[in-house]
């Protein structure tokens, strides 16, 4: 969402700063303080805002908006960079390729061993075992059916 109020208009950097300062639960007034007395927010307030501080009112609606945003982003950080080493440590296990590519030879690795330590004969361990895969599998075909996909129409883009 693009946001147009007077916090919004501020440097990233500052903004930052004041989305810590919600975060640490430091007072309205304390940051309004702090805000209203950088030369950059006087600047901007100058020019857009005829020179009006930022007010509680303006602090209260970026808590309830870009504040929610940013402290969702927060949460998501340390879950992207987990499942980014992950991926990072199966693209080089396997020599690179899509996220399909590695997740279709991991379930392939494991459709193996289930089969291959079942034998001809599948006991109630290994049915089990396969039909958890059966969703996860499901789910790679239709990631690979997207990246075929888009295959053919690079190249009939690029035909034309």
């Amino acid at each position: 969402m693009i946001r147009n109020g007077k916090i919004a208009l501020l440097p990233h950097s500052i903004r930052e700063q004041i989305n810590h300062g919600l975060h640490d639960a430091r007072p309205a007034a304390e940051i309004l303080d702090w805000l209203n007395a950088l030369p950059e927010v006087r600047s901007v307030l100058d020019a857009q805002f005829g020179g009006q501080p930022v007010s509680e009112m303006n602090l209260s609606r970026w808590r309830n908006g870009g504040f929610q945003e940013w402290l969702a982003r927060q949460e998501l950080l340390p879950e992207a960079g987990e499942l980014a080493a992950i991926h990072e440590e199966i693209r080089s296990a396997t020599r690179g390729g899509s996220l399909a590519d590695h997740l279709s030879t991991a379930v392939s690795f494991r459709l193996a061993a289930i089969l291959g330590a079942s034998g001809l004969e599948l006991d109630e361990k290994a049915l089990a075992q396969l039909r958890a895969l059966l969703p996860l599998s499901q789910t790679i075909v239709k990631m690979r059916q997207g990246e075929f996909a888009a295959a053919r129409l690079r190249i009939k883009n690029s035909a034309t």
